[in-house]
């Protein structure tokens, strides 16, 4: 298969896979804060913010294995594949060990330091415990995960994860629905996400024979090997669980468990669409690889070029449709009760400065699987634990003094600041052309695109009454994307653009030609 058509492929199956999950979302959380209480759900959005701490304990092993088992099976080095594998499985174990070991001591230290309610306090020691188990286990078949990444089938492991996410509302519907709380909740975790890793351990054994039969053995010039590379992955993922992971806990610290839940509403709202381009973007790691292995920098140049455009335009019209529409969309999702009122009320504005965070990390999406392909993690790492110092710092300083808005502000400037002032520089260092220069390339057309967008939706905002039900809602849904697709063409190049509608014109002709 081509390379453009897996790039096609996997990128299609990756929006099938965002969009079953944006779906579910859509339709389980008002049930799921329904049945837990606002303050309760709050809880939830918190554990699950600190679950996604548990990932710092494999010091990086995991997406270090991605990376270099990649590289491996590109060169059809299989039997350096088997030892990776083998000296992987057992030291995740360990690691998995770890996990339930630190979650035992969270389950006891958590419910004291968050304020909440007693009732909800009571048994929160053991959902803490049952989500460290789910993590735990998880762990020792985190390598073969990567075997599949490694093969580029991203269409299979995209199935799979929408697979687990119908069994996982089907079953949270259902316990919730007999009353199981949390504790059902984080029981329902555990067992889907055990069977995915399970699942995919033996589709990446079926689909690479070679692995078959793998002893755990640990080797110690294979983990050397993986933890050179793992040391700078686990320095980037301690910086993206800061910066995505701490405002919650800021949230949760400084104020209550229910001011959790209008914070994560909003912040839920944003990492969806930044799911979106992150999902878009990491397709591009393997054709960088192999662009920069060919010597071709012209074709990488436009690569990059291209996708920084389209990340950046995409999280514009993100920002420009949520902010005009999120109070009528929460209205209509959560129901106007005094149960979600705090919600509605302060979730769109943090939506308005988490957005402006999430535009500028869109101008740094491509460019990171760009420095990952070069090979430059410890420069990534350190540019990431930068920006994640700095949004802890002004999270802190700016929520005291602005309350909970002021923690999304406090992710919105560090964000502009390392984007513009050292994710760029790389780039442009990277890529051999000069930094205004690629400056201005990047930014004008998405500037045009999102004007003229703030033109289209300030004339569908006078036109039209805000959306009251959910089929006047998803008319203007349709209207806004009929405006977005056409305006996108303003992100081609003059080429880029004939050759688009050259293909657009030609599907008529084609099929009126049957």
């Amino acid at each position: 298969m081509s390379v453009a058509k897996t790039v096609v492929r996997n990128l299609a199956s990756s929006w099938v896979g965002f969009a079953s999950q944006l779906l579910i979302t859509f339709f389980l959380t008002p049930f799921v804060i329904g049945a837990l209480g606002t303050e309760a759900y709050g809880v939830w959005l918190l554990l699950q913010a600190t679950v996604g701490y548990y990932g710092l304990v494999d010091m990086g092993l995991r997406a270090g294995l991605t990376q270099t088992i990649t590289r491996r099976i590109a060169a059809g080095d299989i039997t350096s594949v088997r030892g990776h594998l083998g000296a992987a499985v057992p030291a995740l174990a360990g690691l998995g060990l770890l996990v339930i070991l630190i979650g035992s001591v969270l389950a006891f230290v958590l419910p004291r330091a968050v304020e909440m309610d007693p009732t909800v306090q009571s048994g929160l020691w053991m959902v803490i415990l049952v989500q460290a188990v789910s993590v735990g286990l998880q762990m020792p078949f985190a390598p073969y995960a990567a075997v599949l990444v490694g093969l580029q089938r991203y269409d299979i492991a995209n199935v799979l994860a929408v697979g687990t996410r119908l069994l996982s509302a089907g079953l949270t519907y259902l316990v919730l629905l007999k009353g199981g709380g949390l504790l059902g909740l984080s029981l329902v975790l555990l067992f889907s996400n055990v069977t995915d890793s399970v699942i995919r351990s033996r589709i990446a054994i079926r689909l690479l024979p070679g692995i078959r039969g793998v002893i755990p053995k640990l080797n110690r010039s294979e983990l050397s090997e993986i933890s050179t590379v793992g040391i700078w992955n686990f320095l980037i993922h301690i910086s993206r669980q800061l910066i995505y992971f701490s405002d919650a806990l800021v949230v949760g610290i400084l104020f209550s468990a229910t001011a959790v839940a209008p914070f994560g509403i909003a912040s839920a709202l944003v990492e969806y669409g930044n799911r979106l381009i992150v999902i878009s973007t990491r397709i591009l790691f393997p054709t960088m690889v192999q662009l920069k292995a060919d010597g071709n920098r012209e074709h990488l140049q436009d690569l990059y070029i291209g996708a920084t455009r389209i990340t950046v335009a995409t999280s514009i019209a993100i920002v420009i449709v949520g902010a005009t529409w999120i109070s009528p969309f929460l209205l209509l999702w959560l129901g106007g009760g005094e149960e979600t009122a705090a919600i509605r009320n302060q979730a769109p504005a943090v939506f308005m400065a988490l957005g402006v965070a999430f535009a500028f990390v869109g101008l740094q999406r491509a460019g990171i699987q760009l420095v990952l392909a070069e090979g430059r993690l410890k420069r990534l790492a350190c540019m990431l634990f930068v920006e994640a110092g700095l949004n802890l710092v002004f999270s802190l300083v700016l929520g005291r003094w602005l309350g909970i808005i002021g923690v999304a502000i406090g992710t919105a400037i560090p964000a502009a600041i390392m984007g513009l002032g050292f994710h760029l520089p790389l780039h442009s260092k990277i890529l051999g052309i000069r930094y205004p220069k690629l400056l201005i390339d990047l930014s004008i057309r998405p500037a045009v695109f999102g004007a003229l967008l703030f033109g289209a939706v300030l004339l569908i905002q006078q036109i039209t009454a805000p959306p009251a039900s959910w089929l006047n809602f998803t008319l203007t849904g349709i209207l806004v994307l009929a405006i977005v697709m056409p305006l996108g063409l303003v992100l081609l190049s003059p080429l880029q653009r004939s050759v688009v509608l050259g293909k657009l014109l030609s599907l008529p002709r084609a099929a009126f030609s049957r």
